[in-house]
């Protein structure tokens, strides 16, 4: 980010008492000319005085500065060292050669005479502002701090001091003071586009672009449409969902700029999300090409790689990322959200790195001062949910029926939103509970004030480590109680997390060594599903009218790795003429499909034996499909959650493998909950051998079929809110009395 220095000085011109009246009209005349920027007629003019007066103090000075100004520091600086001779007390000299000195990276001995200058001129706000953004240019914000703090508060209405006071809090990491005195400073110079610059820089990078928008807006109004503002402002956009417009900006950007490294990443982030994996995958290993340390090319490599179900590669790039940015918690938090897909990783394995990746955050934060817990017992508990997913979104399905199930004699609700992109789940959400706090716009000091102000018995996180999660938040402790929940298929890796709510399915006895919190489990199930309106009815079993069966999955990519594969294709093979309808949006994109033709084939299953289907234009289209499938397909080591029960109420019987942690388990916990033990598989020979006796026995598929959907609404709890929810709310009173005894 730019500062914002002082100009150089021009206007002291008086000569010394005593000179010629000559000198005296010679120097008043280059100085007027140079104030008016006719620089050849004041260098001229500096000229005859010094012909005259050759050590004039005064007129070696505005040379200098001329010379410094017009690029030409090998000149400007002799000229400006003989001025500080001829009037060592000269604060103007000493500021002017300080900058020239800097320009020509001699730091030691412009420093030196940046200081001379303070010295000097301690009345002078310029020489604070410019030592200030001299030891911040050289990566010395400390320093700079302690020039420019003092200097804020005696000159509380000098745009630069706070614009450079800021950029060095920035530095430091110091972002609630950073943004205080970046704001201070576009308070006072609005219409300064470098000040305006700044700020909103700043705010995108602390990832809140509602507040980054229209300063960044401002700053190009100004004429500050460099790159930096204008991918900034794409995100921003981006983030709001305003997705063609800021893939717009990305473009522009690439015009000036095609070796734009971050260009290439924020439009490759536009062409994912619409499916276009190849053309993403194009632009990332362009920037890495550019710029081999772009960490943020690797990891978003690692995504697409994910996408399309190519572990090994995703991991190589995560692991490629974090490498370059070995201090960065949220890359490394993005690396963790993905280990959970991978086969090659054992569950010790997996826990290990979450623990690791908390304990580095517990030691760079600090719990959130809060009153001592009241130890009421008689009252509601105050329950805060987090989520940056209350919006159209699998978090949002299972949650929604919880908060209509509520009793707000057992408990007072408040959300607390993360969402960037709202929508009419969002509001509908809003609607569900008393209180509702966005709190995308503030930092984690700021959300913990709010948390402790509503004074939250029990904050529950419902995201994990995905995207725009705030276990920065947690980990300043403003909860006396704190549970992860639902969103996430494994550990926080946090210390500050209490409890983590499952069920004894998930993670039955033994499981206890994969978490850092304590488990505590529901009795009839983890989920409460809320059957979608636009599932329309059961059809009978597709095989009755085509005379093969259609095994089907309607998972994510990322969870179909080399082993799901292996496994897919020998069922494929044991069930003659058998065909595979895999339905995800990665296969929008034509090469992602005709890769994962090419692995099928590879395991001996020919390819035209896959239909496959990207996106779909609506939610009926998407629930139509399943009238196309028999038996259902869950993946591993990450299995269906809301997919296994969207088919189940469907009709379709879903085969599950039950494995050796909680993310494998998401339809064994469904599925014994349903009393469909017979479903369940205890290794990959059991799973096709259950998927295949299913598919010779159409009379059982058609009996399943058509009694699913009722069995589903008779459990205890899975489609029953209301005991769902109290056994919940139940849970939470115990936790809070754990912490009253």
């Amino acid at each position: 980010m730019a500062k914002r220095r002082a100009t150089w000085k021009v206007d002291r011109s008086a000569t010394p008492g005593g000179r010629r009246k000559q000198v005296d009209g010679l120097l008043a005349a280059a100085a007027a000319a140079h104030q008016a920027g006719d620089f050849a007629g004041a260098e001229a003019g500096y000229g005859n005085v010094l012909a005259v007066s050759a050590e004039n103090a005064v007129a070696l000075r505005l040379l200098g500065t001329l010379y410094a100004q017009t690029g030409r520091s090998a000149l400007a600086i002799p000229l400006l060292e003989r001025a500080v001779v001829a009037n060592p007390r000269d604060d103007d000299a000493h500021n002017n050669l300080g900058l020239a000195l800097e320009a020509a990276g001699r730091g030691v001995e412009a420093e030196g005479h940046l200081r001379a200058a303070l010295r000097l001129a301690p009345e002078n706000v310029e020489r604070y502002a410019n030592l200030g953004a001299f030891l911040g240019d050289g990566g010395r914000p400390a320093a700079a701090v302690a020039i420019l703090e003092p200097a804020a508060a005696r000159f509380p209405d000098h745009a630069a001091i706070h614009t450079n006071l800021g950029l060095a809090y920035a530095a430091l990491h110091q972002d609630a003071a950073a943004c205080a005195a970046l704001c201070r400073a576009a308070d006072l110079a609005p219409d300064v586009a470098r000040v305006r610059r700044n700020l909103g820089l700043l705010l995108a990078r602390l990832g809140r672009p509602e507040r980054a928008r229209p300063h960044l807006q401002a700053a190009r109004a100004l004429g500050a449409d460099d790159g930096e503002v204008l991918l900034h402002l794409g995100a921003c956009g981006y983030a709001r969902g305003e997705v063609e417009e800021a893939e717009v900006l990305f473009r522009t950007v690439l015009a000036k700029e095609p070796d734009s490294p971050m260009a290439h990443v924020d439009l490759a982030a536009v062409l994912r999300d619409r499916g276009e994996l190849a053309e993403a995958m194009a632009h990332l290993q362009r920037a890495v090409a550019v710029d081999p340390g772009c960490a943020e090319a690797y990891s978003n490599l690692a995504t697409c790689h994910l996408a399309r179900g190519e572990h090994a590669a995703c991991l190589a790039c995560d692991d490629r990322a974090v490498a370059l940015r070995p201090g960065d918690l949220a890359m490394a938090s993005r690396r963790l959200s993905r280990l959970v897909y991978m086969a090659s990783l054992t569950p010790a394995q997996v826990a290990a790195d979450h623990r690791a990746w908390g304990e580095r955050l517990m030691g760079e934060v600090a719990p959130v001062a809060r009153p001592a817990w009241d130890g009421a017992m008689d009252r509601p508990v105050r329950v805060g949910y987090v989520s940056a997913d209350l919006r159209a979104h699998a978090v949002a399905t299972f949650l929604e029926p919880i908060l209509a199930a509520h009793d707000p004699a057992a408990v007072e609700v408040t959300c607390y939103s993360n969402v960037a992109r709202p929508d009419a789940v969002t509001e509908r959400l809003r609607g569900r509970v008393p209180r509702w706090r966005d709190i995308t716009s503030l930092d984690d000091r700021q959300a913990a004030a709010a948390v402790v102000a509503d004074g939250i018995d029990v904050l529950v996180d419902l995201g994990g480590h995905t995207a725009r999660h705030r276990l920065t938040l947690f980990a300043r402790r403003p909860a006396p109680v704190q549970v992860t929940y639902l969103g996430y298929a494994t550990t926080t890796g946090l210390a500050a997390m209490d409890y983590r709510l499952t069920d004894g399915w998930l993670d039955p006895p033994g499981f206890e060594s994969h978490y850092c919190e304590r488990l505590v489990r529901l009795p009839s199930g983890w989920l409460c599903f809320q059957p979608p309106a636009e599932a329309g009815g059961v059809a009978g079993p597709p095989c009755l009218a085509t005379g093969h069966t259609t095994f089907g999955s309607f998972n994510s990519l990322a969870k179909v790795g080399e082993k799901v594969v292996a496994l897919w294709a020998t069922l494929l093979n044991r069930v003659e003429g058998s065909r595979l309808l895999l339905k995800n949006s990665s296969l929008h994109d034509p090469e992602t499909c005709g890769l994962l033709r090419d692995r099928f084939a590879a395991a001996g299953v020919d390819p035209q034996r896959l239909d496959l289907v990207g996106l779909t234009p609506s939610a009926a289209a998407h629930f139509a499909l399943y009238d196309r499938v028999d038996i259902g397909l869950d993946p591993f080591p990450y299995a269906g959650g809301t997919t296994t029960c969207e088919a189940l109420w469907k009709g379709v019987p879903v085969i599950t493998l039950a494995g050796d942690r909680a993310a494998t388990r998401f339809g064994v916990s469904t599925l014994a909950s349903l009393g469909l033990e017979e479903l369940i598989a205890a290794d990959g020979d059991a799973y096709v051998a259950l998927a295949a006796a299913l598919a010779a026995d159409r009379d059982r598929l058609a009996g399943l079929r058509a009694s699913l959907r009722a069995r589903m609404a008779a459990a205890p709890t899975l489609c029953r809110p209301i005991p769902f929810t109290r056994a919940l709310e139940q849970a939470y009173r115990g936790m809070v009395a754990g912490v009253s005894s």
